[in-house]
């Protein structure tokens, strides 16, 4: 069973934690303050639909270098999800790497899903998007935020937030 208002509070709560009152929400600086290392990989070689994996056994992010920037931000908070989500499981099983693909399976997968909705909460908070919604077009929006305004769509129109 998927967690939606676990992932979606989780991300409210690291959002006020950090007093963030404009976009975007440092995700970078986010990591690093819980000690994750970010690193970007040339995925090509091994799977070039991977965007990223977090590794807990050394305490890193993995990040696809040739992804966009939008992408690369919203697939550290993607592993930022798994890290304040799952971090229990990833501690059994330290060399588990959970790796978000930009496949249909991922998609239905119930940990990818919580990571999903963290990061959308995470990067695109309610308390900034009501602020800004009524003045901003969705592509000013997404750049505001540092998402792509495909995410940004979804998040206003997806009845799970």
């Amino acid at each position: 069973m998927v967690r939606w208002n676990t992932a979606r509070n989780t991300a409210k709560k690291i959002v006020e934690q950090l007093g963030v009152v404009q976009p975007p929400v440092p995700v970078s600086a986010i990591a690093e303050e819980h000690g994750l290392e970010i690193i970007f990989v040339d995925f090509a070689s091994v799977d070039s639909e991977v965007s990223g994996m977090i590794d807990m056994a050394h305490k890193r992010i993995m990040v696809n270098d040739s992804d966009s920037a939008v992408r690369q931000n919203f697939t550290i908070a993607h592993e930022l999800g798994h890290f304040f989500l799952h971090s229990a499981e990833l501690a059994e099983n330290p060399g588990l790497g959970i790796y978000y693909r930009r496949d249909e399976q991922n998609i239905q997968d119930e940990k990818e899903k919580e990571a999903n909705a963290f990061a959308a909460a995470l990067l695109m908070p309610e308390s900034l998007i009501s602020r800004y919604r009524s003045i901003a077009s969705v592509d000013q929006l997404a750049s505001l935020f540092g998402v792509s305004t495909v995410a940004m769509k979804f998040r206003l129109e997806s009845k799970y937030f």
